[in-house]
C-alpha cells in the first residue's frame, strides 16, 4: 500500500513543493539572521569583515554542493548510505 505522501505526490498536487517552499522560507527568515548575527558578534572590530565573508562563502558553497554531494551518494551507493551519512555528519556537529 503506497503511503499517503507518495499518493499525494503521484496525483500531481502542489502540496508537496509548497511545503517545500514554505519551510525553505522559513529558514531563510528565522536562521540565516540569527547566524550572521552570532558570527558579527563573535568577530573583532578589526576581522569583522573576514568573518563575515567567511561565513557567506562556506553557506554559499554548501548550498552549491550539498545536492550534489547528496545525489551523488544516493546514486553510487543508495539512499541508505545518504542517511548514515547525514547522521554521521549531524552527530559529528553536535
Amino acid at each position: 500500500m503506497p503511503s499517503v505522501i507518495m499518493l499525494i505526490y503521484r496525483s500531481g498536487s502542489m502540496v508537496l513543493p509548497f511545503l517545500r517552499v514554505c519551510l525553505t522560507e522559513e529558514f531563510n527568515v528565522w536562521v540565516i539572521p540569527f547566524l550572521s548575527a552570532i558570527t558579527s558578534i563573535r568577530a573583532e572590530d578589526k576581522n569583522i569583515g573576514a568573518y563575515m565573508g567567511l561565513f557567506e562563502g562556506i553557506f554559499s558553497a554548501a548550498l552549491f554542493l550539498s545536492p550534489l554531494l547528496g545525489s551523488f551518494i544516493a546514486e553510487n551507493y543508495g539512499f541508505r548510505m545518504l542517511w548514515l551519512t547525514i547522521s554521521l555528519l549531524i552527530v559529528i556537529s553536535l
